[in-house]
């Protein structure tokens, strides 16, 4: 354990905006800091930063907290970790034994750890007697060999089968729903399996522990694939599908080459090519590509062939240019994706594709010239404006000069005439004002209530008294608002100052973390403390009192079905008196 006091004083002294920004690079904009966020791709900065409170928060994939929880999740640190590599940044001296703080994390979440695998035990023994599974395993070349291999299994049409075997096998049931096997009911009656009737791949950390599941449709419904929800073991962001059994063919060859599926990644490994790697039909991240830096110096993108594959390559190669990393490309061709093309042209014209890897930027102009009639004059000039779309991203001044002259043979034009359309798209480009990422809708009116008495018992100190008076926590309908507020409610003498950094260690749940750093970030203001407060709380108490009016408006049923005047009189008057405090609200 580690001293309260202790915690405060690293905390306090690593300034987030100087750790973070030695990872990702933070802008200032207004109070605030901006940056592309570490954990999932995107093109317009979500992710913020405020010295102030000191806390992060994406506003695109919800990732949040403060300066502990960011080491914690782009290290893949235990918390003490995380406290050690804070206190080794700001020199203070501090003592952790790596060992025993990594142990701990380990038995923190043994019962995960145990719990998945348990699961993919049983989706192994299931898929013996799933004749669907086993058919479509048939079809797809899957022999018994790489089902066992790679574990696959199957889901049984069932709505609680994971369920009763792992509580049998006396698992807890908050266990199994922090691994992501089930499901709360909404009315928290009940929990159902998250996977049923589905193909399942189990997914690995680089040490070859099951972490989570991929799961394909076998009866054609939507969507095709589902993947594990985040837990205290699974970080998409972070994940590399299949780098526990490449990684060391990875970093003896310096090389790898990067697939979109499950099935594409086990096609390539089985047939040989084993320097390879997934990203399991998710975008990559900058977590996921420094990961395999650590590993490989050349990176090579085998996506699909299809459109979306295409744009897939798009967004992986304007990613790894902001990282100052260049990529190759394969362009696929007799099959839309490495699997596909396997199977029908075997591994042998797969490696030749291999070999004929061209750099991003080259395939990036030969995809555009191929895209326009540049026979014709329109054509070409459609195609020269691409290619100079292109070549503006490009920063090294060296490889701008030498795809200049490379697109300017292609499109049979003079380089000069290149080079001012290259100026003109980067002069009106900058002066264009950036699309901004479309707002989300705003939550219920419920919802928003409980992050605005979140925010008001935060940032206002002098009403505490005023709000513990007003509000009750069980009149909260969000668990992880919940949570927060009956943890505050604990709080009677918690400081002004950085609040929110302090209040988030406390927190033990992902979600709340994530849910206190965004109403923290909230550029909301407060403007009238006690009408915010009297709104506030009239809105939750009405939805209480909504709530009992449902429940009663049942029971009056019930009773009247089962003609029992004296208990329906009861249930009447008590359905006018909460109608009557609902009105008077």
């Amino acid at each position: 354990m580690i001293e309260n006091s202790r915690i405060e004083e690293i905390r306090e002294k690593a300034d987030i905006v100087e750790v973070i920004s030695s990872y990702t690079a933070l802008k200032k904009k207004g109070k605030n800091y901006l940056a592309l966020c570490p954990f999932h791709s995107e093109k317009t900065p979500s992710f913020t930063v405020s010295q102030e409170k000191q806390l992060f928060h994406c506003f695109g994939c919800g990732q949040g907290g403060n300066v502990f929880t960011f080491l914690m999740k782009i290290e893949n640190l235990s918390f003490a970790e995380a406290v050690k590599l804070a206190a080794d940044r700001v020199g203070i001296e501090f003592t952790l034994d790596a060992a025993s703080a990594g142990k701990q994390f380990r038995q923190d979440n043994r019962a995960l750890y145990a719990a998945l695998d348990k699961a993919a035990d049983f989706f192994q023994a299931n898929m013996e007697k799933d004749e669907a599974a086993n058919k479509y395993a048939a079809e797809r070349g899957l022999t018994q060999k790489i089902l066992d291999f790679f574990r696959i299994g199957s889901a049984p049409d069932s709505w609680d089968s994971i369920y009763k075997h792992l509580t049998q096998a006396s698992f807890s049931v908050s266990d199994i729903e922090k691994a992501g096997l089930i499901i709360r009911k909404e009315d928290g009656s009940s929990y159902y399996d998250r996977f049923r009737k589905r193909l399942m791949f189990p997914i690995w950390d680089i040490q070859g522990r099951v972490i989570g599941f991929g799961a394909r449709s076998l009866d054609g419904s939507s969507p095709k694939y589902i993947n594990s929800p985040e837990s205290p073991v699974y970080s998409k962001g972070s994940v590399v599908y299949g780098l526990n059994f490449s990684k060391d063919r990875i970093k003896e060859e310096k090389r790898v080459y990067l697939v979109e599926g499950y099935m594409d990644f086990i096609r390539c490994y089985a047939h040989g090519i084993k320097n390879i790697a997934a990203s399991s039909g998710t975008s990559l991240t900058p977590l996921q590509i420094k990961a395999l830096g650590r590993l490989a110096e050349e990176f090579v993108l085998v996506f699909d062939s299809d459109e979306a594959g295409a744009e897939a390559s798009r967004r992986t190669i304007d990613l790894m240019r902001d990282m100052d990393l260049y990529p190759k490309v394969v362009t696929l061709a007799g099959g839309k994706d490495p699997d596909e093309l396997i199977r029908k042209e075997g591994a042998e014209k797969f490696g030749e594709l291999l070999r004929a890897a061209v750099p991003a930027t080259r395939y990036r102009i030969d995809s555009a010239v191929r895209a326009h009639n540049i026979k014709e004059a329109e054509g070409k000039a459609r195609a020269a404006k691409k290619c100079a779309a292109i070549l503006s991203q490009e920063k090294n001044q060296i490889i701008r000069d030498e795809y200049i002259k490379y697109a300017s043979q292609r499109l049979g034009i003079n380089s000069d005439s290149l080079l001012a359309e290259i100026k003109r798209v980067s002069f009106y480009g900058g002066r264009s004002s950036k699309s901004s990422a479309p707002l989300k809708r705003p939550g219920s009116k419920v919802l928003k209530a409980e992050r605005a008495l979140i925010k008001l018992w935060m940032e206002v100190p002098a009403i505490r008294a005023d709000l513990e008076g007003s509000v009750l926590a069980q009149e909260f309908s969000d668990p992880a608002a919940k949570k927060i507020f009956e943890l505050l409610l604990t709080l009677k003498g918690l400081e002004e100052e950085k609040p929110y950094s302090s209040v988030t260690d406390m927190l033990n749940g992902e979600e709340e973390k994530k849910l206190l750093s965004q109403i923290a970030l909230d550029r909301h203001e407060i403007v009238d403390y006690s009408a915010m407060l009297k709104d506030c709380s009239c809105v939750l108490k009405a939805n209480s009192i909504k709530a009992d009016i449902e429940e009663l408006r049942q029971q009056m049923k019930e009773a009247e079905e089962a003609k029992d005047t004296e208990k329906l009189n009861s249930l009447q008057a008590q359905y006018l008196e909460h109608h009557g405090r609902l009105m008077s609200l």
